[in-house]
């Protein structure tokens, strides 16, 4: 049976209004398996994924973070949660959508983010013309 058609939009509850900029699996046992991020400035973190590729779906929302600006970048670190927003800010949540921390990063837009290989630190760089680099403090 081909699997590929698990994560069809008939299939998967359709929450975002705008471009999803990033989808993410994450690595927590205990949080959701998936999150989604969008200019619609919402966060969504999915869960109760079935991998086995069977007819019903148990692909179900956990739950719907919504922030001021909108989402342009979103990675997982050592089980934590981090996006990149419109305004320049980066924002820390763990794997259940509960925000930890936040830092007015960048004085532009995000464009991308990055972890070490040893998820001690980040990368940031922004249309601002800047990279930053920052320590992941757990």
């Amino acid at each position: 049976e081909n699997c590929l058609d698990i994560l069809d939009r008939e299939k998967l509850p359709h929450v975002h209004s705008a471009p999803v900029e990033a989808a993410i699996f994450l690595s927590g046992s205990n949080g959701s398996n998936v999150a989604s991020c969008s200019l619609d400035c919402k966060i969504v973190f999915y869960g109760k994924l079935d991998m086995e590729c069977t007819t019903k779906n148990k692909f179900q929302i956990e739950k719907i973070v919504s922030q001021p600006a909108g989402i342009t970048k979103i990675i997982e670190v050592n089980g934590f949660v981090f996006t990149g927003d419109l305004d320049g800010t980066i924002r820390r949540y763990d794997d259940k959508g509960r925000l930890l921390s936040q830092a007015d990063a960048h004085e532009d837009v995000i464009l991308s983010l990055s972890h070490s290989n040893d998820g001690i630190y980040l990368a940031s760089s922004s249309k601002d013309a800047s990279v930053r680099l920052w320590l992941i403090q757990v």
